[in-house]
């Protein structure tokens, strides 16, 4: 049997994320239902000898005014209950004023500094897998894997995150927040395996609206994106961290769908109140490799057709979400 199922929109909503937040599939109902359990609220930890410890790993080369937006933006957290360390992944960087811009910001005492530099071509998950490496000592339990082209434009973007993520404990996953191009247009608000060929963004490039219903509550998704995703030490670990034959796309969903299924996980997660700004592709323009397409699609063709964490309901042909015309049943 055939049925049709209506694409347009529907009559009197004109929030364009009203099917994101409530075409949700039987885990993540199970998922949400776990969350309210907790009330739904983020509960201070008081700031104690144990304060959480947590790695931000940064790779970068060259653009030293974004990489100092994003060393600024970080600084100006509020630290309550965080012990914070920086590691910086310099992958080849030629400008003389890195350099000497970095002293002044590794005197910095409020967090802890390492630097690695890694001259060889360009490889996102071996860059992030070294620098994770160099973390031993500081033992933190979170690893927050950074864009240095991101800007943290809240000083609790961190501490959010962070408690949300002890709030849940080993079920939750990943988790990401909300990303927004310079112009406040929409660049994340969560990768959807399948869409335009691996994985897509819902509403990119739609003008944000705190307002959407989707920003009323975190949401459990399939997968966050690598520029901004905080996951434990312990789940990195278990999962094989980043597979660095992916060295330029789809790190970050392979890692997700690799979490979806660790054991005890229930989802990743994505905060949509926590807000950050994205200067995307300024630092390196992308080409697509159909190398790591076939990588993806060898690993995981299953899990892209067909996600428990992302209702079948919808198109996989484009990133605004849109209901499919027809479907089997």
């Amino acid at each position: 049997m055939l049925r049709m199922i209506s694409a347009v929109k529907t009559i009197g909503i004109s929030d364009c994320s009203y099917l994101l937040a409530h075409f949700n599939t039987e885990s993540q109902k199970h998922a949400i239902n776990f969350w309210k359990s907790f009330e739904g609220e983020l509960i201070p930890i008081p700031v104690t000898l144990n304060p959480i410890r947590c790695s931000i790993l940064v790779p970068y080369r060259n653009n030293w005014h974004l990489t100092k937006k994003c060393l600024q933006s970080i600084l100006d957290q509020n630290l309550r209950s965080v012990r914070l360390q920086i590691i910086l992944i310099d992958n080849g960087s030629t400008e003389e004023e890195i350099e000497l811009e970095l002293v002044d910001f590794m005197s910095n005492e409020k967090v802890l500094w390492r630097k690695i530099r890694v001259d060889s071509e360009f490889n996102f998950s071996r860059l992030n897998n070294t620098g994770a490496l160099e973390t031993e000592s500081f033992a933190p339990k979170y690893y927050l894997f950074l864009n240095n082209d991101v800007e943290l434009t809240d000083d609790l973007c961190l501490e959010k995150t962070l408690l949300f993520k002890e709030m849940l404990g080993a079920k939750c996953g990943a988790v990401g927040c909300t990303l927004l191009y310079p112009n406040n247009k929409i660049q994340h608000l969560f990768l959807a395996p399948g869409i335009k060929i691996v994985g897509g963004h819902p509403l990119k490039g739609m003008p944000y609206d705190h307002t959407m219903v989707w920003f009323e509550c975190p949401r459990p998704v399939a997968a966050v994106t690598g520029a901004f995703l905080l996951v434990s030490v312990e789940q990195f670990a278990e999962v094989g961290g980043f597979d660095e034959s992916l060295a330029t796309a789809y790190q970050d969903l392979d890692l997700c769908l690799k979490l979806q299924n660790a054991t005890g996980v229930l989802s990743n997660w994505v905060l949509p109140g926590v807000i950050c700004t994205h200067f995307e592709n300024a630092t390196r323009r992308k080409k697509h490799n159909w190398k790591e397409t076939e990588i993806m699609y060898g690993k995981w063709a299953n899990q892209l057709s067909k996600n428990k964490d992302f209702s079948d309901v919808f198109s996989k042909e484009s990133e605004f979400p849109t209901l499919k015309l027809f479907r089997w049943i």
